[in-house]
């Protein structure tokens, strides 16, 4: 539900009490850090280390628990290691313990059974006794799907596995000739709420599923000679079954989500649930296996060659917990993934990837075109319009198809297409009521695809690029790797004009939505920073000189801002690489953060009270940073087929560097106020925290707008610049005393 999408009353509250919920736990856990910070009688470097690496075991921890029980129990989970944090932080107090006994400790022994309680509960639930599942109103789509056979929740997503029905059978997009013999057995699979994938009823009869000839997501199966296929994202077996329906040999699924290929393999005794593979039994149908990894990494990683794979509208919107716009499919979508995937095809094999087409519309078909137009060229292909066939389903629908989309599917030969090959693609289109959008023998009728397609150089197709912004059909790279996003989200004027524009089809609409949503939580981002921390802590700045206050402030708003650039930065860069936003959660938050509280642990042992150490921590620390976007690129390509255990290597060692040394940045700041005057750090702390905050959101907007390596770049300008903020404050004199800890302010 989305307030910018739903014109009602309802959406715009229901967003505010969400808001207000997120935001009421995440203000007191910063009342209590500000506390431990600059009230806390051990050193600020500790305290502040500590903070880290229990943030850093937090998100190991929260993909376990993920794992072990879903979301909703998940939640239970935090609060009672809120909770026990929180008898923790009351019974030990600046020293002084306090008892459990007299109306105090009767107070907090509620809170103690409670937990306990809790605790119990959650015993049973993860030994299976009990389930915790989310209910959907009467009305709402979840609802009208149907009795739900089996929710599942792991740190990849939420699956639901909803009962079969009886009617037209659901296609991605079907031709004119399509004409209803007989209603199908079918079920939906819907992922993360929304995304909906689709199976079929099959006993072994393959004139069962003679509806999937219509689909225009299968043209390529009519090609001659086809025998070994991989289906990139198996879902509920759609794919897979047509591949076998087409005569393939041997067909591998690859699935990243392991619930869905649980769906599809695992068939439970009589003591269990229900058997749901024997609904289309694509475990017993023979050449046909699931793999369950990510897509890019198994093909980079595979011996194996193929005649033909398949990519057909994999979009599952898991974004997870790791940022907007860091999406899974996204790797799948750039030029150097298809050169890996035009790289795992036989001489004569194709690539086939299926997207929603609106005519005359610079949409995500013609994206499709200029990629792989970048990817042909990449691997040496001089004519890219001779390796390229493309048709789409065509309106009017018949009545009995369940769907209406209409959806291109672009076919992509690694040499060019033979006479006969193309033959093969016309008469099916023929045959099956399907238009060709482009053919190695005609021009594209549509004004946008011939304006790509005639291009015959990259620089030639840069050019005819530009001709369509401020919609941007440029071919996406590992360096900038939003396919789904055509929009420029820093020019508002455009965004305004395009709104008014009646030709702006779905996808482009839904870009506009997510863009006004990112406004809408900056907007609401500066209004809490003004009202929660800044104005509350401005008091702290009173009395203070003026000289401290603007250095203090620059230098906190400096490595608050610098550090979640990168932060970003690295969760979008090496979730590519690593191939699931989790694993960015996972890996790249852990180690990020283990690393920074490492660094703030040896800050004592190794002050930056000088000039000259500091400047050259930091100009070290900018300099890797901003030579990452040189050496960093190929260095991933290279390792591209490694485990995920060796590629997390790669990233852990990649890391640890930086956040080392930006653990450094926050108690060195603390010190060097301290020594001046302590009774500002709240608002130092407020200034860190608020610009974090910030920062966090446009972050994103930077990565969208001129790529991961550019935010990665503000980052590392942030921590060259702390040096002039540092000076301001004044360094400390040799032989000052050391302040390492804060005496209670006033």
């Amino acid at each position: 539900m989305n307030p910018l999408a739903d014109s009602n009353v309802w959406a715009i509250f229901s967003w505010i009490a969400l808001i207000i919920c997120l935001t009421v736990p995440f203000f007191f856990s910063g009342v209590l850090v500000s506390l431990f910070l600059t009230r806390s009688p051990y050193r600020v470097g500790w305290v502040y280390g500590i903070d880290m690496a229990g943030a850093a075991f937090g998100c190991i921890a929260a993909l376990l628990v993920l794992d072990l029980a879903g979301w909703p129990t998940a939640l239970i989970w935090i609060a009672l290691a809120v909770a026990v944090s929180s008898l923790l932080f009351a019974h030990y107090r600046g020293g002084v313990e306090t008892s459990f006994d007299g109306p105090r400790g009767s107070f907090f022994h509620v809170p103690i059974i409670t937990t306990l309680a809790i605790a119990a509960v959650l015993g049973l639930i993860t030994q299976g006794k009990m389930t915790i599942r989310v209910g959907y109103p009467s009305g709402t789509s979840e609802a009208d799907r149907g009795e739900i056979l089996f929710e599942g929740w792991n740190s990849f997503s939420g699956v639901a596995l909803f009962e079969a029905w009886k009617g037209p059978p659901l296609l991605w997009g079907v031709g004119q000739s399509f004409e209803l013999e007989k209603d199908v057995t079918q079920r939906i699979t819907i992922i993360d709420g929304t995304a909906g994938t689709y199976g079929y009823a099959f006993s072994g009869d393959w004139s069962e599923l003679s509806f999937l000839d219509y689909d225009v997501s299968n043209l390529a199966y009519q090609l001659p000679g086809l025998t070994d296929g991989a289906v990139i994202g198996a879902g509920a077996g759609r794919d897979l079954l047509s591949a076998k329906r087409f005569g393939l040999r041997n067909v591998v699924g690859i699935e990243l989500n392991p619930l869905i290929a649980e769906i599809l393999t695992e068939r439970r005794d009589s003591a269990g649930s229900s058997d749901f593979a024997s609904f289309s039994n694509i475990d017993r149908i023979e050449g046909v296996r699931i793999e369950v990894d990510e897509a890019r990494s198994w093909l980079a990683r595979t011996q194996e060659r193929f005649d033909i794979i398949q990519m057909s509208l994999i979009d599952t919107w898991a974004a997870t917990g790791a940022g907007a716009y860091v999406l899974s499919e996204n790797r799948l979508y750039t030029r150097e993934a298809w050169t890996i995937f035009l790289g795992r095809l036989r001489e004569s094999g194709v690539l086939t990837v299926s997207r929603l087409y609106y005519p005359n519309s610079a949409d995500h078909t013609v994206r499709l075109t200029t990629l792989a137009m970048a990817a042909l060229w990449a691997v040496g292909v001089r004519s890219p319009a001779e390796h390229i066939f493309l048709a789409t389903s065509t309106p009017p629908f018949s009545s009995a198809s369940a769907l209406r989309n209409r959806v291109a599917t672009l076919v992509v030969a690694r040499r060019p297409l033979e006479p006969a090959a193309i033959t093969a693609l016309e008469e099916a289109c023929a045959r099956f009521g399907f238009q060709v959008l482009m053919s190695p023998t005609a021009p594209p009728s549509d004004p946008n695809l011939r304006l790509m397609i005639g291009s015959e150089t990259p620089l030639e197709l840069d050019r005819a690029v530009a001709k369509l912004l401020p919609v941007d059909v440029s071919p996406p790279t590992d360096r900038r790797p939003f396919f789904f996003n055509q929009l420029p989200v820093f020019k508002l004027a455009t965004l305004v004009n395009l709104k008014n524009q009646k030709n702006l089809n779905r996808d482009q609409y839904g870009n506009l939505i997510a863009f006004a949503t990112f406004y809408l939580l900056l907007a609401i981002s500066l209004v809490m920073v003004v009202v929660m921390i800044l104005v509350p802590a401005w008091s702290a700045t009173r009395k203070v000189a003026p000289r401290l206050v603007f250095g203090g402030t620059s230098y906190f708003l400096l490595i608050g801002t610098g550090f979640m650039f990168v932060e970003i930065g690295f969760l979008q860069l090496w979730s590519v690489f690593l191939g699931h936003p989790v694993y960015s959660l996972s890996i790249v938050l852990f180690s990020l953060i283990l690393s920074t509280a490492a660094g703030s642990f040896c800050v004592d042992r190794y002050p930056l009270h000088g000039p000259k150490a500091f400047f050259a921590v930091f100009l070290l620390l900018s300099g890797y940073l901003f030579s990452m976007s040189f050496w960093l690129p190929d260095l991933l390509l290279e390792y591209e087929h490694l485990t995920l255990i060796w590629r997390a290597t790669i990233c852990i060692v990649a890391i640890a560097p930086s956040g080392f040394v930006m653990g450094f940045a926050l108690p060195t700041g603390m010190s060097l106020v301290a020594a001046k005057d302590q009774r500002p750090t709240p608002w130092f702390w407020g200034i860190n925290g608020a610009a974090a905050v910030v920062a966090s959101t446009v972050s994103i907007g930077l990565s969208l707008t001129f790529g991961i390596y550019a935010t990665l770049a503000c980052g590392a300008a942030c921590y060259l610049a702390l040096g002039a903020s540092a000076v301001v404050i004044g360094f400390r004199r040799e032989g000052a005393m050391d302040v390492g800890n804060f005496e209670h302010a006033t």
